[in-house]
């Protein structure tokens, strides 16, 4: 889905967008929305952004639930895209990630070629908790993440 000559899409609404496209092509009628979070700041006290929904240290969006989430670097580069697995939730993925520090700001625990800044996380139904991976591949094959190597379409 690349942008028309002349103008720019923001990768954070690009991933909505792919994240509807889906659910349009591969989810029946009368199922149970998924629950797309806003724009999580991992580091609000850097440079605060005024149009961000949650913040380190509120707690994840769908945190006790089973879904993708999104990272994306501070120029809202999309970095990642990744899934709990079906019997875990986001928050336990994303603390594997991500945790205090000794000032209680957000400390990064693995390395990252690029530094992530924000998360956008998907919620699946509780049960239908099998859409997880089936989003996750189709959003590394819609939209390339450089840091995805397993799913990539280029």
């Amino acid at each position: 889905m690349p942008p028309h000559r002349g103008t720019t899409v923001d990768p954070v609404n690009q991933f909505k967008e792919t994240v509807e496209q889906y659910r349009a092509l591969h989810r029946r009628e009368g199922l149970p929305d998924f629950d797309v979070s806003g724009l999580y700041d991992l580091f609000p006290k850097t440079d605060p952004r005024s149009d961000t929904a949650h913040h380190w240290p509120d707690d994840w969006p769908n945190a006790g639930r089973a879904g993708v989430y999104a990272v994306f670097a501070d120029d809202r580069e999309l970095l990642y895209v990744g899934k709990s697995s079906m019997n875990s939730f986001l928050a336990a993925r994303l603390g594997a990630y991500f945790g205090y520090a000794p000032d209680r700001s957000c400390r990064i625990k693995n390395t990252w070629v690029r530094a992530p800044r924000f998360l956008v996380t998907v919620g699946v139904p509780d049960d239908s908790t099998w859409e997880a991976p089936a989003l996750e591949e189709f959003l590394i094959q819609k939209l390339n993440p450089p840091l995805n190597r397993n799913g990539r379409s280029k």
